[in-house]
């Protein structure tokens, strides 16, 4: 098992295991404080995936190796598989704020974005046609933009 799946493992864990338990107050405290741990985690997950496309994208307007890149898009699609479970774990929690619920729907929307992604640069893959690169790079640009929204509206002062 890798570490990753571990850390995962460990915030639902620690999310099950404190919440019920803690009175009203402590409960509401703690289940806060482990949301925003496993945010932080979906977070970060996710822009690594975003890191290594952007790499990818950046170095396969050559098509020589890119057949190379199909076992790191599976390894991205993983990442990204853990992510999807993470929010659907989260969105099942009553107690979370109005602004978290916006911040999840934030990441829902990031999270398919990247999927289309990995989807997009397999059809690239397959075809090397420049058009399917150009809608790779495309889709890239908009992801870029949509994730500096993203940090901006949710990077506290």
């Amino acid at each position: 098992m890798n570490f990753i799946k571990i850390i995962i493992i460990l915030f639902v864990f620690q999310l099950f295991a404190v919440c019920p338990a803690l009175p009203a107050k402590a409960q509401t405290d703690d289940c806060e404080k482990v949301v925003a741990a496993l945010g932080t985690t979906i977070s970060s997950n996710m822009f690594l995936s975003y890191v290594s496309l952007t790499l990818m994208v950046n170095d396969s307007r050559d098509t020589t190796y890119i057949e190379n890149y199909s076992s790191i898009l599976e390894s991205i699609k993983g990442s990204l598989e853990n992510v999807k479970a993470q929010i659907e774990e989260i969105e099942k929690i009553d107690i979370i704020s109005d602004d978290d619920k916006d911040v999840v729907r934030n990441l829902k929307h990031l999270h398919k974005q990247l999927i289309e992604e990995v989807v997009l640069f397999e059809k690239y893959i397959e075809s090397k046609k420049s058009k399917d690169y150009s809608k790779l790079v495309l889709k890239h640009d908009n992801i870029a933009k949509a994730m500096k929204i993203f940090l901006l509206e949710n990077t506290e002062n």
